[in-house]
């Protein structure tokens, strides 16, 4: 039984590798699994440059963990902090991606709603990297659409 287990998916769950761009998607949503997953890749992919997309997860769990995030990141090369997944919230709090990339540092950018972080993801995107989409919400189309994009040979 055990050697048909593959792994849960969106927990480390590797979606494909186009043009020497390997994507993973992992449901992590909070600063501390955030940080477990970066490091699990950092160990598994060794000089890689690891490029991280995050749909933070509703506005109160955003700004309740914000001074979390810096953190959370150390050990990605690049960050791209998509649109706030809202779930259930309507209020943003002061909340938005373009606050949660200040609070993170200058290797993180704000990159908008799914259609235009995977836009911008693709003019970042290097032969070697590795893209981990991060979130609880619908983050996991991100790398689904960068592979789909990388096939049809869209590189920007």
């Amino acid at each position: 039984v055990l050697a048909r287990y593959h792994g849960a998916a969106r927990r480390f769950e590797v979606k494909g590798q186009h043009a020497g761009i390997l994507v993973i998607d992992d449901y992590a949503h909070h600063p501390t699994e955030v940080q477990a997953t970066l490091a699990a890749a950092r160990q598994r992919y060794p000089g890689r440059r690891i490029v991280a997309y995050l749909q933070p997860h509703t506005y109160s769990r955003t700004r309740a963990l914000l001074a979390d995030w810096p953190q959370a990141f150390a050990e990605s090369d690049l960050v791209l902090i998509g649109d706030i997944y809202a779930a259930r919230e309507h209020e943003t709090l002061g909340m938005s991606a373009g606050r949660v990339a200040e609070v993170i540092g200058p290797q993180a950018i704000a990159v908008g709603g799914i259609d235009q972080a995977v836009t911008q993801i693709l003019t970042q995107l290097q032969p070697g990297d590795l893209l981990l989409t991060l979130g609880a919400g619908d983050s996991y189309r991100v790398g689904e659409l960068v592979l789909e994009r990388l096939s049809r040979g869209h590189h920007d």
